[in-house]
């Protein structure tokens, strides 16, 4: 069950992987609102990278999304 974040704020949940590290690796992520409402996705293919820079670059892109969208 999903927990939706408080009024006016978005939840990001967001998920970086390599196969194999390194490895071919990507990105996604899913961000809603407080009332559940879908917002948008991220992908994004890195090339070969390690799963750890999969993870951070994750997090950082999801982040720059949030910032120029809200």
């Amino acid at each position: 069950m999903q927990m939706n974040p408080w009024f006016e704020e978005i939840k990001i949940n967001y998920d970086g992987s390599a196969l194999g590290s390194p490895g071919k690796a990507g990105l996604g992520a899913v961000v809603w609102d407080h009332s559940g409402e879908f917002l948008g996705v991220i992908t994004n293919g890195l090339g070969i990278t390690t799963a750890f820079e999969a993870e951070c670059k994750a997090v950082i892109e999801s982040l720059i999304w949030a910032v120029n969208k809200y």
